[in-house]
């Protein structure tokens, strides 16, 4: 199943409320964007950046341009879809430090026994912390030819896109090394120094 999955690093964000760039950011000496991409590599999964500027990612990992910049993370998403061929895309913000490859290997873990043209399911997403979780989420080639590229709508919040779509939701009690707390982003300079502290 690994080989028909991609995971999509979202950098396109302005980092208005850090006031820089956030994925140049260093959490324990790395990057966060390099951190979700060894994150990628160790769980052996190709990866592209998508969105931000040309030196956001490693020349190892492709990166390309969002096609609808300003219209949010969804269409990141969307413009991956167009532009990678895969079953599944995985996406992850630039600015979630904590993913790990074990992360990774459950969500995907769960995609072998969906069959989509059976099933009809689009998204497999994690609830935690009270809520559906759009990152680390696994979005389905279907959408391609769904929603998501309807002329007439543009979906810029994967709130909408969830609630439009047919998730399949694992619950994260499966989860190894949830305690790392994967889902943590960070948006803010107090948010910075709450992943530092909790470091030390």
């Amino acid at each position: 199943m690994s080989d028909q999955v991609i995971v999509v690093v979202l950098a396109g964000g302005t980092s208005s409320r850090m006031g820089v760039n956030k994925a140049h950011l260093t959490v324990g000496g790395t990057t966060m964007i390099q951190r979700v991409l060894q994150a990628s590599a160790g769980a052996n999964l190709p990866a592209v950046v998508v969105g931000g500027r040309s030196d956001v990612a490693p020349d190892d990992v492709p990166h390309i341009d969002d096609d609808n910049p300003g219209k949010g993370p969804v269409q990141a998403l969307a413009t991956a879809m167009r532009m990678f061929d895969y079953s599944w895309y995985v996406p992850i913000a630039c600015d979630m430090p904590f993913v790990r490859p074990s992360h990774l290997q459950w969500v995907t873990s769960h995609l072998g026994n969906i069959h989509v043209s059976e099933d009809d399911i689009e998204v497999v997403a994690p609830f935690a912390h009270g809520r559906v979780q759009p990152m680390l989420a696994a979005y389905s080639s279907r959408l391609r030819n769904g929603v998501l590229f309807s002329v007439d709508v543009v979906i810029q919040s994967f709130a909408e896109l969830l609630e439009s779509s047919k998730v399949h939701v694992i619950s994260v009690d499966s989860c190894p090394d949830f305690e790392s707390s994967p889902f943590t982003n960070v948006n803010t300079p107090e948010d910075y120094q709450q992943v530092l502290a909790s470091l030390c």
